[in-house]
């Protein structure tokens, strides 16, 4: 009998080891593969962040030279495009922040009492000029949330309508048209914003919301992207207890859409703010 049991306890530590061995070959797997990520997303970063330097750096020059031979016609122009690769790298360097902080576990989820249609305003009037530049028609349809106040993070759900924003801006064609709407019921708000630009593909779609598998088009005028932006969006609206879609179609346009859950109380958001 002792050495049955003896048996059996040795066998149990067997077992137990080999649990151990796996759980730690599952580790060392997630490791390698979130470095091959991480290699993966500096690598894109990296390039994008080049080519706006780039162009930065070498019409400055040119701008340089014009103003010494006081050849003034260019200058306008060359103005131009600086302030266009400008906006390029503060949009990557705000996404790659928001996003480190994220990682780090140091961003706050911190949700307040805030009115909506607010953070759409903002965020219009922010990228009036963007408009203009590709002479697009905005049309919002959000009047339904006119007076309505949600209990949100304003941070993260600003910075997902921004995102939507820029992706819709992005893939539109000069003179195409932007429509932004909202619907309400009493448990959850829904917001939307439609372009009548190039659209997706089946494998872009796939590769959305999906680090390291994400695949990225050029915009209509050559904009470059790196889809960080909208891995952050799906973990901002998750944090909310939301969910976050697209729709597309080539040739057609895209609908990025998130819905929330209308929270009436902060207690409700007890497992995030804990």
């Amino acid at each position: 009998m002792k050495l049955e049991a003896e048996i059996d306890a040795l066998n149990q530590k067997i077992f137990a080891l080999e649990a151990e061995n796996e759980r730690l070959k599952r580790i060392e797997f997630d490791l390698i593969e979130t470095n091959a990520t991480k290699d993966k997303f500096l690598a894109i970063i990296s390039h994008d962040l080049r080519n706006p330097l780039n162009t930065i750096v070498g019409l400055s020059e040119l701008l340089e030279r014009q103003v010494e031979k006081k050849n003034y016609e260019s200058v306008a122009e060359y103005a131009k495009y600086i302030k266009h690769s400008t906006y390029k790298i503060k949009g990557l360097l705000l996404n790659l922040l928001e996003w480190s902080i994220s990682q780090s576990g140091k961003m706050e989820f911190n949700p307040t009492k805030n009115r909506f249609t607010s953070i759409i305003s903002e965020a219009l009037e922010l990228f009036e000029e963007m408009f203009k530049q590709k002479q697009l028609t905005v049309e919002c349809q959000c009047n339904c949330l006119e007076n309505e106040h949600l209990i949100i993070d304003k941070e993260m759900i600003s910075s997902v309508v921004r995102n939507f924003i820029t992706n819709a801006i992005k893939f539109s064609y000069p003179e195409g048209k932007i429509t932004i709407d909202c619907e309400d019921s009493k448990e959850s708000i829904v917001f939307r914003i439609s372009d009548n630009g190039m659209g997706m593909t089946p494998a872009t779609l796939n590769g959305l919301f999906k680090f390291g598998e994400t695949v990225t088009n050029d915009g209509t005028n050559n904009e470059k992207g790196t889809g960080l932006g909208l891995l952050l969006c799906k973990e901002f609206i998750e944090k909310h207890q939301g969910e976050i879609a697209v729709e597309s179609e080539v040739g057609k346009g895209s609908t990025f859409k998130f819905f929330l859950p209308i929270v009436k109380n902060l207690s409700e958001y007890e497992l995030e703010l804990n």
